[in-house]
């Protein structure tokens, strides 16, 4: 059972887009989330520091855009083990060529793709189904001096998000922790 690597055209390379790899029986599915000789074959080094669980209880739920910059910028795995997302990415890395651009992909229990992003990115995303769970895993803790949100609705950055009906955060919806100016 190993994690297979997918390749997307639509994806920078420093993205990671792997196929977690599923055991069914009679008892149930068995999946690997990480695995660190997976990671390793990628000439990524990821040391996981804290894990989070996120229940979206109806689908249009909108988290993010969210990151933290240095000294605690962080890789993220992301994976939604319940449900169905739209998941974002945005470069925030103001020497890019790709700032501001944002990358989306869909991550369900059904496709059981997860994505590794790197330090550099703010990630969100909306789920798609009600009771939609998802587990990120950081190579950073939460720093709440030097976390920032954006906008998911900013337009410099013009995400079309799928679902009209949305449910997001004040805190998500009014921060703008940066100049977004390409």
């Amino acid at each position: 059972m190993e994690l297979l690597r997918i390749k997307k055209k639509t994806l920078p390379k420093e993205l990671l887009l792997f196929k977690r790899p599923s055991f069914m029986d009679s008892r149930g599915d068995f999946q690997r989330i990480f695995d660190h000789n997976f990671f390793s074959s990628q000439l990524l080094v990821f040391k996981t520091k804290q894990i989070n669980f996120s229940y979206n209880k109806l689908a249009g739920t909108i988290r993010g855009l969210h990151f933290q910059i240095p000294s605690f910028n962080e890789n993220k795995i992301i994976s939604c083990i319940s449900g169905k997302i739209f998941d974002v990415i945005v470069d925030v890395r103001k020497k890019s060529k790709n700032y501001l651009k944002s990358y989306n992909v869909i991550l369900s229990s059904k496709n059981k793709l997860s994505l590794f992003i790197p330090a550099g990115y703010a990630h969100g995303f909306q789920s798609l189904e009600d009771k939609t769970q998802i587990v990120y895993l950081h190579t950073k803790t939460f720093n709440k001096k030097l976390y920032r949100v954006i906008n998911p609705f900013d337009k410099n950055i013009n995400i079309k998000w799928k679902l009209k009906n949305f449910i997001i955060s004040k805190q998500d919806k009014n921060k703008r922790d940066m100049d977004l100016k390409k």
